[in-house]
């Protein structure tokens, strides 16, 4: 159930970055819509509030039905994510690409999602404590919490992704905002499955870290004995990938 790096944020990314040197005339001439998403990528706040207040749309299509949210969401800018959802941006908005999905999942890609599931080259607390801010701020927000995007062969919800990455605080953030631990994919895999499976080769959590996840599911009422597609229920799964902490914390918890 490893889910691989996916790479089509780059295009509007760079083309957000590439717009956000161009000279103050340029950007002085260039439509409200067009000054917010200068005003995203170069974390200008204050341009980003004139944009809205001459009119841009918080919930403007910015290319292949990336909001103004969704961008602010997947490369990491706390602030304007803020500023966009006071302002009535719709954390339910999708982009067309099934990797993505609304805002919430949109966190969990990209730049912010490196972030929060671990899978930098050198971690920086910093940098992962902005992605969290991100998080909570879109969790909060009362998003849909059941959108699933793809990864690899399989489609995941957020929480999914938390769990299989062996991310206790990003899933309490999910848990705490509503996520229901029991919503489950075409595979009829949960977020449990994910937390007690074998971790991925990229994940840099450590086996308490995976128990913790779970422990965390469990409290919030995850079924351990309820069998996925493949017939394993998560007690099984947990024996198949030999954590032996995480099988005796679920053999207790039954």
């Amino acid at each position: 159930m490893e889910l691989p790096v996916r790479s089509t944020f780059l295009p509007i990314f760079i083309a957000l970055i590439l717009a956000a040197t161009v000279a103050p005339r340029a950007v002085a001439h260039a439509s409200a819509n067009e000054q917010l998403s200068i005003a995203i990528v170069s974390s200008d706040v204050a341009l980003a509030r004139s944009a809205i207040q001459a009119g841009a749309d918080v919930n403007a299509d910015l290319g292949d039905g990336r909001t103004p949210l969704i961008v602010a969401a997947m490369s990491t800018k706390p602030l304007a994510v803020k500023l966009l959802l006071e302002h009535g941006a719709d954390p339910n908005r999708r982009a067309v690409d099934g990797a993505i999905g609304n805002a919430l999942t949109a966190a969990f890609f990209a730049m912010n999602g490196a972030r929060l599931t671990g899978r930098v080259d050198e971690p920086e607390p910093a940098k992962r404590a902005e992605a969290m801010i991100v998080l909570r701020l879109i969790a909060a927000s009362h998003p849909d919490f059941d959108v699933m995007v793809s990864r690899g062969p399989t489609r995941v919800s957020a929480l999914m992704i938390a769990a299989e990455a062996g991310a206790p605080d990003v899933a309490k953030v999910l848990l705490d905002a509503g996520a229901s631990p029991n919503f489950a994919n075409d595979g009829r895999f949960t977020a449990i499955d994910y937390a007690v499976a074998r971790a991925p080769v990229w994940s840099q959590s450590t086996a308490q870290d995976r128990v913790e996840v779970a422990r965390l599911l469990l409290a919030a009422g995850a079924q351990p004995l309820r069998k996925s597609a493949d017939g394993l229920n998560s007690v099984e799964r947990a024996r198949k990938s030999g954590n032996a902490a995480m099988v005796a914390m679920l053999t207790a918890a039954r």
